[in-house]
This record gives structure tokens, sequence and C-alpha cells, in this order.
């Protein structure tokens, strides 16, 4: 409750335990996960300023160096490290807790996942690296062979002459289309229960 603690106080990390069990307790923590509501005027207003300072004023980088075990993610707290997103590996990291949280098994369940999924879960910071959660998903599997059209929001997707022709292109192979007039025989139907009723209407009226 001083006004400054004694020089060198903060580099018993004992001393450090100490402070944040009491400032847990203040702010009515009950686990060590809510330690990720924490922010820096929890600190500020209570004698803990000096102490954040000395980790660059990031509360991933107190608690994982203080509580190692827990196994702490950066992305949930409000904000992670400066430079943390431009890190493919960090961005690896973050996916594959996200696929793990959202049920997903193979490559193909990343079809459902959603702005929302990204946004509810702390990833939005995701989209000022990639531009769109469909390149993230992209970006973190480069290996699969990605249909584009089958996630749920693609809109700028059709916007490109070539996107629609490869559209086309795989929905003809899919219907078992082997010659051009084979295409006399496609319907909306064929279209809506391909992805692609969105283009036709976008585009083709």
């Amino acid at each position: 409750f001083f006004n400054c603690v004694q020089k060198g106080y903060w580099q018993d990390v004992n001393n450090i335990k100490s402070y944040l069990k009491w400032l847990g307790e203040r702010l009515g923590y009950m686990s060590m996960d809510d330690w990720y509501k924490v922010r820096q005027d929890d600190f500020k207003n209570n004698y803990g300023s000096g102490l954040l300072v000395m980790y660059n004023n990031s509360h991933y980088k107190l608690l994982s160096e203080v509580f190692p075990e827990h196994g702490w993610k950066p992305w949930l707290f409000g904000q992670a490290p400066n430079g943390f997103w431009h890190s493919q590996e960090n961005r690896n990291w973050y996916m594959n807790w996200l696929g793990k949280r959202l049920g997903f098994q193979k490559p193909e369940d990343w079809y459902e996942a959603t702005v929302e999924d990204f946004n509810n879960n702390c990833g939005n910071r995701l989209f000022k690296e990639y531009g769109s959660y469909v390149n993230a998903i992209k970006a973190y599997l480069p290996d699969h062979n990605w249909c584009e059209w089958k996630f749920g929001n693609h809109r700028d997707f059709w916007d490109k002459k070539e996107n629609r022709h490869r559209y086309l292109k795989w929905l003809g192979e899919k219907l078992n289309f082997t010659k051009l007039d084979d295409w006399y025989n496609i319907s909306g139907q064929d279209f809506r229960e391909n992805y692609g009723d969105g283009m036709l209407q976008m585009y083709y009226d």
C-alpha cells in the first residue's frame, strides 16, 4: 500500500505471486481463467503499475512468466502482445485452438466456420493479416484443395470472373457433364444444391 515499493521488490517472484494473489481476491477472481478479464487500470488502481511496466504492460507476459503451468492463450486477454499476429506460428497456434473449440476434426469442417466464430473467439485481429476469415483458413491449411464457394460468406469471391469459371468447371465435373451440350440440362436447383445460388443471383439474374 506504499506509494513506491523498495528497489528490487518486484525482482522476487514470490513478491509478485503474493501481490497477484491479493489482487485476484480484490477483483473477485475465483479461477485462473478469470485473469483473462484483467485490465491495465486494475493494476494502476491497485498499486501494480510498476510491476506491469516491467513486462511492457503485457498481462500475458506477466502471467505466463509467473504461472507458466497454466498454459495461457494470449488472444484471450483484451489484446495480444504487440506483433503476436505477425507470426505464422502464432496464427497457427490460434487456429489449432479455434478448430478444437469448434469441434472441427478434418479440413472440410472449416467450411462451416463463420465470421462470428472468429469474432466471438478473439480472432478478429486475424482479418487485418489476411483480409478475411476464408484467407486465414486457407493459410492455415495451405495444402488442402479448397473450394471457396463452400464457405458461407464468399460474396467477394464471386467478383472475380476466373473464380466463377473455376466454380462452373467444378460443378460440371460434379454433375458428370462431359461435353458442353450437357449444360442444357442444368437447373436452378443444381446451383442451389451446390453452393452456386449466390453467384447466379448476383451476376446472372
